[in-house]
């Protein structure tokens, strides 16, 4: 028994032995059929990459020659508007100087018919001012921006790309609100002479005509000698010259302004403009105007202005502060000129004053809506 239990052994392991052997070499099979499969399907799929590659290539290819016809496109629509607005402008800057030689040539037919020579010269004051074209040049560039703005716009990537783009923000700064008036001292009661630089500056008047009207009253109110005694309403009448009546004086002996001893006609005719016309005067400080909503108004008494080319330059540059809105002159008692400015809340004037060009600006003291300054006149200097 034990030896049939020995040759059974062997045999299960022989059986069990070539049944593991024909399962390994069909194993070996298997795979080596497998391996094949996968190299065809790689095969396959380098083959797809190819071909999609080559469909993007033609793509992106048309694409391109698409966008570089439409910046073609767009470079000759820009051309054409730009030359458009350059005739505009070219226009607009030759109908201003057809105006201003209309008005000149009008000018000069009515100096043709003055005959007296204090009429001539008051007249000649009011000769037309050129056309400012500075603007009318600067304006030629409109619309350079809003191209270059498309072209970035056309050379972004499509929105099936992979770059994200990136956020910005924005934040808003803020200014405290500073009130920037300061008072000089108080002024003396009594009738107010609007100073004949400021009649020149609002009339339009050339400014060295005015200047040499406002020395001339300067002389006369040191104490010139008095001259011939005449009537203001024939003065003004006659068209003549004003002649001004003997310097009045003060109970404490003091020359009186002879601003205040003419009549309004004479004053106008002094002064080179019509009879009749109204002559503003100062307004009161202890009343001034009410400012319009969203706005502060602010008095800038400013020491040191005597010529009138000097009075109208400062009065431009505060104009030109960022936050002006508008600005307004008349004069002071003692020689000074108040300046009315009216600005944004949020701007700092006294702090702005200080950056005026040309004039060396000190400010002396800012308190209860007024600020008082000192300045130095560039025509003095030259």
């Amino acid at each position: 028994m034990r030896t049939a239990a020995e040759e059974s052994r062997g045999a299960s392991l022989e059986q069990v032995r070539a049944e593991a052997k024909a399962q390994i070499e069909r194993i070996h099979a298997r795979s080596g059929d497998h391996v094949v499969e996968l190299r065809r399907e790689s095969d396959a799929e380098i083959a797809s990459i190819r071909e999609w590659s080559k469909a993007e290539i033609a793509r992106i290819r048309s694409e391109t020659d698409a966008r570089i016809e439409g910046a073609k496109s767009n470079l000759e629509a820009d051309l054409e508007d730009h030359a458009a607005q350059v005739e505009q402008h070219i226009e607009r800057a030759q109908a201003r100087i057809r105006q201003f030689e209309a008005e000149m040539e009008a000018f000069f037919e009515q100096l043709e018919a003055i005959d007296d020579p204090g009429a001539f010269a008051a007249a000649v004051a009011g000769m037309p001012e050129p056309p400012d074209l500075d603007d009318v040049a600067t304006a030629v560039d409109t619309g350079a921006p809003d191209a270059e703005a498309r072209g970035q716009a056309e050379t972004e990537p499509p929105a099936e790309a992979t770059a994200t783009p990136e956020q910005t923000s924005t934040a808003e700064g803020t200014s405290e609100v500073s009130h920037t008036t300061v008072v000089g001292p108080p002024e003396q009661a009594g009738p107010e002479v609007e100073d004949p630089r400021l009649v020149a500056l609002r009339n339009g008047h050339d400014l060295g005509a005015a200047e040499a009207e406002a020395a001339a009253e300067s002389q006369a109110e040191s104490g010139a000698a008095s001259v011939a005694e005449a009537k203001a309403g024939d003065q003004a009448e006659s068209g003549r010259g004003s002649v001004a009546e003997p310097d009045a004086a003060s109970p404490d002996g003091s020359p009186v302004d002879e601003a205040e001893t003419l009549g309004e006609d004479a004053l106008a005719a002094r002064l080179g403009i019509q009879a009749g016309e109204a002559l503003a005067a100062a307004p009161a400080d202890d009343a001034p105007p009410e400012a319009p909503a969203a706005r502060a108004t602010t008095r800038v008494v400013v020491v040191g202005l005597v010529s009138v080319s000097s009075i109208a330059s400062f009065k431009r540059q505060v104009s030109a502060i960022e936050g002006v809105r508008s600005v307004g002159v008349s004069s002071g008692p003692d020689g000074e000129f108040v300046f009315k400015v009216e600005h944004d809340p949020v701007l700092a004037l006294q702090d702005m004053l200080p950056k005026v060009p040309g004039f060396a600006v000190r400010v002396v003291s800012s308190a209860d809506g007024t600020i008082q300054v000192a300045a130095s006149d560039p025509d003095l200097h030259d």
